[in-house]
């Protein structure tokens, strides 16, 4: 047997007990000393035996022991077991910053007067849990063009230390509380029930975003603008790369005939023999191919710090624009479309949306900021949001979609409506 805690978003103190029963089935009463011995840790995460430190079982009978987990937020870090790499090496034979789950575990030793000692194994996943949203919930825009200062609310946490997990002493990187804004360009409604296989897998939200503005050539295939595509699900995804069940794919359509020319994807990045690693990246694939080019850009953006990728509803992927639109389009207006899936299973798949690079609706970027990025969700921190009405309605987009990677499950997206004033609407969060 043994004792799982799962997955824990951890916000604010945390106390967690799970009972171990004990059952005697001898003639005697057997008594056992109780200890703890740590497998792995982490910052912050301890095991204890708050029934005490031994306990004895009549014959015939059965005895429970608490083994409880501890956690607090403000200790939490991303450490890595030791015996574990930082990096793993890659096909094209580069090491690459790999990603890692925040693991801690234990046995719960039990040692008679006499005979086998038995040994108990328990896990558990915490992982620190920001409660960022942005304030107002309502943009209301007098004029066709106009800005608006948003700003972080809730709890986040700044890192003291070095965040980088390739040079972090010890293999325990510091972590800081993520968001990214993206102009909302679509919501959808669940297909499936939250005890289903495959709820994880049905879309909720898409934004996009772009760095148009800041690039001189903008299609030029090394320094051209980078677009960024934002996704939340229903439910928690384990792993979000194609070969792990995962299913995050953006189908482009860059001549507006309404059917798909290239598809990005998330996918874990291969080793010499063909392997996937633990180094998760967005790459690309023409109509018909068969085989995926590397987009240069890593899921969520950034590779060597901790975004929270796994067992997450939210991912964000990246490709240069001339990749998929070319290097000389002849419009900046380009149609995309979403699909997710859960468990190797395809779930959802969004219509065509539309969306012009040179004229945003939403524009969150600060000047001269070029993607990608990710923007460090500090409370009481803003946002300047640039808005325009007439490129919001022709890109029929609804306002802002704020993702928060870092919060906790069910609070990790955030749609904020452009409104008239007449017309206020509320914000919603949801999972």
């Amino acid at each position: 047997m043994s004792e799982n805690y799962g997955v824990l978003d951890v916000s604010s103190a945390t106390t967690v007990d799970k009972s171990i029963t004990v059952e005697n089935k001898g003639a005697t009463a057997a008594t056992y000393n109780l200890s703890v011995q740590t497998l792995f840790s982490q910052p912050g995460v301890g095991f204890s035996l708050p029934s005490g430190t031994s306990v004895t079982v009549q014959p015939g009978s059965t005895a429970t022991v608490t083994l409880r987990l501890t956690a607090d937020p403000t200790a939490l870090r991303h450490a890595r077991d030791v015996s574990m790499a930082t990096t793993q090496t890659v096909a094209s034979g580069s090491q690459t910053t790999r990603q890692y789950l925040d693991e801690a575990g234990c046995y719960v030793v039990l040692t008679p007067a006499s005979g086998p000692t038995l040994r108990v194994p328990a896990f558990a996943l915490p992982r620190r849990a920001s409660t960022l949203s942005l304030t107002p919930g309502i943009l209301a825009s007098y004029t066709t063009a106009s800005s608006a200062n948003l700003t972080f609310a809730g709890s986040s946490f700044v890192a003291t230390g070095s965040t980088d997990t390739l040079t972090a002493a010890g293999g325990v990187a510091d972590i800081t509380s993520w968001a990214k804004v993206l102009e909302w360009q679509a919501s959808y409604t669940a297909l499936d029930t939250p005890s289903s296989s495959t709820y994880a897998g049905n879309l909720r939200y898409v934004g996009i975003t772009s760095d148009y503005a800041a690039r001189t050539t903008p299609f030029d295939a090394t320094n051209g603008a980078v677009i960024v595509i934002g996704v939340a699900t229903y439910g928690n995804t384990d792993v979000p790369d194609d070969s792990a069940g995962g299913c995050y794919e953006v189908d482009f359509d860059t001549n507006n005939d309404g059917t798909a020319d290239y598809t990005v994807y998330v996918r874990a990045i291969p080793d010499a023999s063909g392997n996937n690693t633990d180094v998760l990246a967005t790459a690309y694939v023409a109509a018909g191919g068969t085989t995926g080019t590397a987009t240069g850009y890593y899921t969520n953006l950034v590779g060597n710090v901790w975004t929270n990728l796994y067992n997450n509803n939210t991912v964000l992927l990246a490709v240069k624009a001339p990749t998929v639109l070319g290097t000389s389009p002849s419009s900046t207006r380009f149609k995309y479309r979403v699909s997710t899936g859960n468990r190797y299973t395809l779930v959802t798949a969004s219509g065509w949306l539309s969306y012009d690079l040179a004229n945003p609706g939403i524009d969150a970027r600060p000047n001269g900021t070029t993607e990608p990025f990710l923007t460090t969700g500090h409370t009481g921190d803003t946002v300047p949001v640039g808005i325009n009405l007439t490129k919001l309605a022709a890109n029929n987009s609804l306002g802002v979609l704020a993702l928060y990677p870092t919060n906790a499950t069910g609070a990790r997206a955030q749609t904020i409506s452009v409104v008239a004033p007449a017309t206020l609407k509320v914000t919603s969060f949801t999972p």
